[in-house]
């Protein structure tokens, strides 16, 4: 009888497991992660999704990029036809992403590494992103993008509220994340400290639990465990 109760609690457990395990990723069957090309979202924002050149849409038409963002919307439409997502890096990007759906209890500002390709339509003249893959990340921030501060900040010469301050960044003022070091809670948020540059270049460190790329990230993480 103990050996069949342990048998069935290690059933619940698997089974717990695999459920966690497959609501933080997804893939089209046959992904191949070595096609794509990683970008930041500044680098992706570049492109123009709305060409109505031919040879433009065939230059891109396939083409495969993965990049880390942050889920900042999601629509009645998204739970209907595979959805809109919409990015920010500073700068608001979105597009039409699908077919992969995101779980309807995916939390918004959500870390995820997104794997798609490029779909031409030529009879509209437009670039779809079309959703191969996706995966929830335990990273708080990304490096090489830019968040802005949610309210005035210290910039500290270390990682550590002991360091001294050698700065001080504005609300609403835009940094780009060159590094990002060990977690924290501070204020009762949950983030990491990151090295920061400015628009004038200078660079230190600060909590990134005050800085944001659409929404005020105060919720604790929706991680791959």
């Amino acid at each position: 009888m103990k050996q069949f109760i342990l048998f069935i609690t290690m059933m619940i457990v698997l089974a717990t497991v695999h459920a966690q395990t497959t609501t933080r990723s997804a893939f089209i069957d046959g992904f191949d992660k070595s096609k794509y090309k990683e970008l930041t979202v500044s680098d992706e924002a570049q492109f123009s999704y709305f060409y109505n050149d031919e040879a433009e849409l065939k230059r891109f038409d396939g083409v495969c990029v993965k990049i880390k963002a942050h889920i900042i919307f999601k629509s009645v439409i998204a739970e209907q036809v595979g959805g809109i997502i919409c990015f920010f890096d500073g700068e608001e990007m979105s597009g039409w992403l699908y077919p992969l759906d995101l779980p309807k209890e995916m939390p918004l500002f959500t870390s995820l590494e997104v794997y798609y390709h490029y779909k031409a339509n030529y009879e509209d003249g437009i670039l779809a992103l079309q959703i191969d893959g996706w995966k929830v990340l335990d990273d708080i921030r990304f490096v090489g993008q830019r968040y802005k501060a949610t309210d005035t900040l210290k910039v500290r010469e270390y990682p550590t509220l002991l360091a001294t301050q050698i700065g001080r960044l504005s609300k609403h003022e835009l940094v780009t994340i060159i590094e990002i070091g060990d977690k924290a809670t501070i204020d009762d948020i949950e983030s990491a400290w990151v090295k920061i540059r400015t628009a004038d270049n200078k660079e230190g460190w600060c909590f990134a639990g005050y800085l944001t790329d659409g929404e005020e990230y105060h919720e604790k993480p929706w991680t791959s465990k």
